[in-house]
């Protein structure tokens, strides 16, 4: 799948931003001071080198549950394969994808820098979803690169999508998982048992 690859270059980026100063930060309870929250939180793990990679791992994937709606964008990712999932096959996938995303980065963050990070404008969508706009100086071009926050109200504020240059992470791993399903007639556990599979092997390797 190729889902992976461009999380690796599109992930990465945002969460490399998380470790960056922040500025122009909103006044509390806006979209853009919950997307500033990350900014300030991340760094208490991200930089650090003395944490293990596992330690990392665990960190990230409690910064994924704090302020990602993870089940949410397991719902948009499996498209109608979500319908005909059964409650417990929800929750693994859910799970599954959060552990993808953690265990990818977890490793990673300890290479880069600070950079610069720095919320430019806020749209609203409609009533329940806020567009926050932010520039992240990229370590390794040296250039700033925009990423847009899909920002979904409902009990608080979640992310629920990042956009890097036009392209939306949940449309391609939509896109992916959903052409994998279609090539095995949907079935959705058996996807899961490979995604688990992929990662107790990075995890022993």
């Amino acid at each position: 799948m190729r889902t992976r690859h461009f999380i690796c270059g599109s992930v990465l980026l945002l969460f490399t931003s998380l470790a960056a100063p922040v500025a122009a930060i909103e006044p509390a309870g806006s979209p853009s001071a919950f997307v500033a929250e990350i900014a300030h939180k991340a760094p208490v793990f991200m930089g650090s080198r003395t944490l293990s990679s596992m330690d990392r791992q665990r960190r990230l994937e409690g910064l994924l549950e704090e302020y990602f709606d993870m089940p949410r964008i397991a719902r948009f990712v499996l498209g109608n394969h979500w319908q005909s999932a059964n409650g417990a096959d929800r929750q693994k996938f859910a799970a599954v994808l959060r552990d993808i995303l953690a265990r990818t980065y977890s490793d990673r963050f300890t290479r880069y820098n600070r950079e610069s990070f720095r919320v430019t404008s806020q749209r609203e969508l409609d009533g329940a979803n806020t567009v926050v706009s932010s520039e992240i100086g990229d370590p390794v071009l040296g250039e700033q690169a925009k990423v847009e926050w899909l920002v979904a109200r409902g009990g608080g504020y979640r992310i629920i999508d990042m956009i890097i240059a036009g392209t939306s992470m949940a449309k391609v791993m939509r896109d992916d998982f959903g052409s994998y399903l279609k090539r095995t007639g949907g079935n959705l556990p058996n996807l899961i048992r490979e995604l688990q599979a992929k990662l107790s092997a990075e995890k022993s390797g």
